[in-house]
């Protein structure tokens, strides 16, 4: 399952590190599956050529962006990104 396609998805991610399954996330979190159309495949391409992120998060980025959400992980690649988006950060164990 891809966890970079929704609003929800850095959540839902959190969720399943935190050891929960895909039925409690669903009832616990709100998430939405975004499409992947054209404008977004070019803004992911677009942050993905100027900032040193994997493609997948670089989708992350664009459709955070666009849904004007915050990401929430624990990702140190993310802090390059901080001024396209809001990012709150997980402490890591």
């Amino acid at each position: 399952m891809n966890l970079h396609t929704g609003r929800g998805a850095v959540v839902l991610r959190a969720a399943f590190e935190a050891g929960l399954g895909i039925e409690d996330s669903c009832v616990i979190f709100y998430f939405e599956i975004l499409p992947a159309d054209e404008e977004t495949v070019f803004s992911a391409a677009h942050i993905k050529a100027t900032h040193a992120l994997s493609y997948a998060d670089a989708f992350t980025v664009a459709a955070t962006a666009h849904e004007q959400a915050v990401v929430l992980t624990g990702d140190s690649e993310f802090e390059s990104v901080e001024e396209l988006v809001k990012v709150e950060w997980l402490e890591k164990e």
